[in-house]
């Protein structure tokens, strides 16, 4: 009785990686033909931290990646690392949005995911029937990045909403030569508000962050800003009690 109970588990256990395999093997086919028929991502400013879901389709979990495809031989060979628009991710930690189908193996696209690296992804589940598929949709225009830059969402993400203030934090960067913007420690950033001007250096994350704010209307900005901090995201916006908000900012 025992050895057939055995028998069974292990039965079933097969079973459930087969069918996981041929789910994953079908969202790789449909990323394919979506990326050959020109779906791709699309530079844009990310949206403000959040602490709560923005929609029902939102998932947002860490993952490492375990392959990617497309990958351009010489642009590898250059970096010494594998890149490419879609990836095949094992889900390392849940905060909301993956039903069990997913909760385990995932394809992310489309995006630019590195081999052997960690994300954090606020993506979504794909529409019609590719939602019963292991796909996840991120991009563009979504805060999807390596775990080592996303220190601003999980430090959000872990503490939780403010109750009865809102918060604002953010990201300071500087342009080096080639363009290559840095995570920048020491930076001030001018937070303008109905209690007036504040000012608050970047941590050694390159974090600026002010809690236990009044609700109404801010602003941030920055001495000696560089071009891309005009691109990037609204400069004001009002807020709610239990609101999280606020922009990477760039500087010379």
């Amino acid at each position: 009785m025992r050895a057939n109970r055995t028998h069974i588990a292990r039965g079933l256990l097969f079973l459930c990686l087969g069918l996981l395999a041929l789910l994953v093997g079908v969202a790789v086919a449909t990323i394919e033909i979506m990326l050959h028929s020109g779906e791709s991502s699309v530079d844009c400013a990310a949206p403000p931290p959040f602490v709560r879901p923005r929609s029902p389709e939102q998932s947002v979990f860490n993952a490492y990646v375990l392959y990617v495809g497309r990958t351009d031989p010489k642009y590898a060979m250059l970096r010494g690392q594998r890149f490419g628009p879609w990836a095949v991710a094992y889900v390392k930690h849940r905060y909301w949005g993956l039903p069990w189908w997913k909760s385990t193996v995932v394809v992310l696209a489309p995006g630019w995911f590195q081999q052997g690296g960690t994300y954090f992804v606020d993506g979504k589940q794909w529409w019609g029937f590719w939602k019963f598929l292991p796909l996840i949709y991120t991009g563009p225009c979504n805060r999807t990045r390596l775990l080592n830059d996303a220190v601003v969402d999980t430090r959000v993400l872990n503490q939780g909403p403010p109750r009865d203030s809102v918060r604002i934090i953010g990201r300071t960067y500087r342009r080096k030569p080639g363009g290559i913007y840095d995570p920048a420690p020491g930076i001030r950033v001018e937070i303008g508000g109905p209690a007036g001007l504040s000012e608050v250096s970047s941590d050694a994350d390159a974090v600026y962050d002010l809690k236990s704010l009044p609700p109404g209307h801010y602003s941030i900005r920055i001495e000696h800003p560089d071009r891309r901090d005009n691109e990037e995201g609204s400069h004001d916006r009002t807020l709610s009690p239990g609101e999280v908000w606020g922009r990477d900012v760039y500087s010379q």
